[in-house]
């Protein structure tokens, strides 16, 4: 048995460590070193903005979606491949929100819509109880919810954008993984 943390339990305390840190010992020049600013992009920031939460109800709501979603995505995908998904998600919904939305970007919810993705896509090979059938049910609604905002472009400093370019994240890191997998080819 493997003994080693999950990942997506090694990303939540990461992201509880981040978000204290953010409330002791940030300055707003540390602050907007790792956010995700259209106006001003460096690199690093397509990855650290995953991290960084604007208040304690914004963290909350993407850690529940990674503690729901994540053990049985991880699962499934296995360490490796569940970090690179949860990361390219993560990126792919921050391209999407800064190309729509030229506004600064910050928080894990691309990630963790690709998750929500993942699991909507794998679902017919973990779905297995009542739970399950629940986070299907769920999954589907919160993607369906953030369609009309998206269509109808919404502003309201949530990243719609971001959750949808997650969702399509998912999409594309399935494509690979099964691309990969036809070639037997190592990720």
């Amino acid at each position: 048995m493997n003994q080693k943390t999950p990942m997506w339990k090694f990303i939540l305390i990461l992201n509880l460590i981040v978000y204290s840190l953010e409330l002791f010992l940030f300055k707003e020049s540390d602050f907007l070193y790792f956010i995700l600013n259209p106006k001003d992009i460096h690199l690093h920031q397509f990855i650290t903005h995953q991290f960084l939460h604007i208040s304690i109800n914004h963290l909350s709501s993407n850690m529940v979606g990674l503690f729901l979603f994540g053990p049985l995505v991880e699962n499934f995908l296995g360490r490796r491949k569940f970090l690179i998904s949860y990361l390219f998600c993560g990126v792919i919904g921050s391209f999407f929100q800064i190309f729509y939305i030229q506004n600064t970007l910050l928080g894990a919810s691309g990630a963790v819509f690709g998750l929500i993705g993942l699991y909507l896509i794998f679902c017919n090979k973990i779905v297995k109880t009542k739970l399950d059938y629940f986070l299907f049910f769920l999954g589907s609604s919160l993607i369906l919810l953030e369609l009309p905002k998206v269509i109808l472009n919404v502003k309201d400093n949530v990243g719609h954008w971001a959750h949808l370019g997650g969702v399509v994240g998912s999409i594309i890191i399935f494509l690979i993984y099964r691309y990969v997998k036809r070639n037997r080819m190592e990720v």
